[in-house]
């Protein structure tokens, strides 16, 4: 025990010898190896910076504090450092700017003083002379801008103060209204004013509509008609507007001189309607005619507004039917019919029916004359056949594919028999 109580001092007094040599080092190193003023030819009007760069002898340095102190020719900055725990005996940089603010015109001696944990460990220098100086600050030219648009007013300078014509008092604002806009900057004995004109372009309203889909046949008109304005289509057009029947994505772009806007529409064109209530027919007594079931609204030549109409008389017959989405079609056919009896197999016989352009009629009286008659009433072709032998070959070449009358002529009268050529 008496061993350890006299091994104490001993080690208290090592421990004590180690630090003095230790505080000798860093009062005999140089710590600082640079001091400068930013900006480097300062005026009355810039905000100073004493720039100091320098190194730290441990790695568990750290910055504490620092203040400075202007008089009428010096500029003293006071910069501590101080470490805590253990650190690797390495040398570590570092860099520090300290703020001074404006001062008067003059010249300035610059001195750093550097504290590690408390003690002053170096010091360092520089000298520099502020000079007279005129604020200058610039927001922009006179603007224009588009409607919906906005711009960035910058006035920033380095430690300023600003005062706004809207009452901001950021370095920066937002313009996106018609007016005179200002800033007063002040840095120390110094400020400043600029000023520009903001002009917002009354807003370009274009709408083509909504996407829509059309009738097959229709044509839908698209307006973009904007006063004083220019235009130019997907299509190419440079019309105010343009009409179109098809299937696309149709864009103008309308411009006032300064300002351009876009409007786009999707046009869709519904399938026509096939509509199909027979062909052409011959009858003997009535008929029934039907367009189909799938319409919502039908409306007959006859004025019928049912799906079905019976037909007893000859004529032309149309129906305009509508469907689900509002489109019309139209359909028509003639009827012939004819109260003529049927003719008798052992008086007059007509083949074939239907036939491709030749038909032979065998008769056992004897035939003066065949006329073939369309079904509108029409005589298309005359054959004398009188002195003829029965079977009479008729031609029906060189007509279009129908329904025909032969009417076959007699010395006392005639029969008609209906054709159809295929």
């Amino acid at each position: 025990m008496q061993r350890i109580v006299s091994f104490l001092p001993r080690l208290f007094v090592a421990a004590s010898l180690i630090f003095l040599v230790l505080a000798s080092e860093l009062h005999a190193q140089t710590w600082i190896t640079s001091v400068r003023v930013l900006p480097s030819a300062p005026t009355e009007c810039d905000n100073l910076i004493v720039h100091v760069e320098g190194d730290l002898p441990a790695s568990n340095y750290f910055y504490a504090s620092s203040n400075s102190v202007v008089t009428s020719n010096t500029i003293t900055v006071h910069l501590y450092y101080a470490s805590t725990g253990f650190g690797l005996p390495a040398i570590t940089p570092f860099t520090h700017n300290e703020p001074i603010g404006s001062v008067t015109v003059g010249g300035y001696a610059v001195i750093v003083l550097l504290y590690f944990n408390g003690s002053q460990v170096d010091q360092s220098g520089t000298n520099t002379t502020v000079g007279p100086g005129v604020l200058s600050v610039n927001i922009g030219n006179d603007t224009t801008l588009c409607f919906g648009q906005s711009v960035v007013l910058d006035a920033t300078i380095t430690g300023a103060s600003y005062a706004w014509s809207t009452g901001d008092t950021s370095a920066t604002i937002i313009a996106d209204i018609t007016g005179i806009y200002w800033v007063d900057v002040s840095s120390g004995p110094c400020s400043a004013r600029d000023s520009l004109s903001i002009t917002v372009m009354p807003e370009i309203i274009v709408s083509l509509g909504p996407d829509t889909t059309i009738c097959h046949g229709d044509t839908l008109v698209l307006d973009a008609s904007t006063s004083g304005a220019s235009y130019l289509w997907s299509t190419g057009s440079t019309g105010a507007s343009i009409s179109t029947h098809q299937t696309g994505i149709y864009w103008v772009e309308v411009s006032d001189g300064t300002c351009t806007v876009r409007d786009t529409m999707s046009l869709g064109v519904y399938p026509p309607i096939v509509l199909t209530i027979g062909t052409d027919t011959f009858q003997h007594d009535s008929i029934q005619l039907n367009p189909g079931t799938i319409y919502i609204s039908y409306l007959w030549s006859t004025g019928d507004t049912t799906q079905t109409i019976f037909v007893t008389s000859s004529g032309n017959y149309s129906v305009t039917v509508t469907d689900q989405n509002g489109c019309t079609g139209a359909g028509s056919i003639t009827i012939v019919i004819s109260n003529v009896p049927t003719v008798s197999i052992d008086q007059l016989q007509v083949y074939p029916n239907p036939n491709t352009g030749i038909v032979f009629i065998e008769s056992v009286e004897e035939l003066t004359h065949i006329r073939i008659v369309d079904i509108q009433g029409r005589v298309v072709r005359t054959q004398q056949v009188e002195g003829a032998a029965s079977p009479y070959r008729v031609s029906l070449e060189g007509l279009p594919q129908a329904l025909y009358l032969v009417q076959v002529h007699f010395r006392d009268g005639s029969h008609t028999v209906p054709v159809v050529k295929e």
